[in-house]
């Protein structure tokens, strides 16, 4: 299901930090990966506004950033969720999410 808008059809998985060509195997961390609209996805690498919403929603990340310690926002569940390693995920604490929001010029 697209964390963005619900979609269950024509999906994408989205590397939240871009592994780049001969990227660390670390890229392929569980809590790397997004699922997101194909088009969606698209847009994401094209379109800068879209971008920096998909950074302020944590869909996209730094590549210094751990994305365990990065929530995103499901729009489905209407919840942030920080991912783990394991496939999992738990909802992230208010304060990890007002830092994130703060970092990227978002507000709750």
């Amino acid at each position: 299901m697209c964390a963005a808008t619900g979609a269950t059809e024509g999906l994408s998985a989205q590397h939240r930090y871009n592994k780049g060509m001969g990227g660390s195997p670390l890229g392929d961390r569980p809590s790397n990966g997004v699922i997101l609209d194909a088009v969606l996805n698209s847009t994401l690498e094209q379109n800068a506004d879209e971008a920096e919403h998909a950074r302020r929603m944590g869909w996209k990340i730094s590549k210094w950033d751990d994305p365990t310690k990065v929530p995103y926002w499901h729009a489905p569940t209407q919840t942030w969720w920080l991912a783990d390693d394991e496939w999992g995920r738990t909802p992230a604490p208010r304060e990890v999410v007002v830092e994130h929001l703060k970092r990227h010029g978002g507000s709750l």
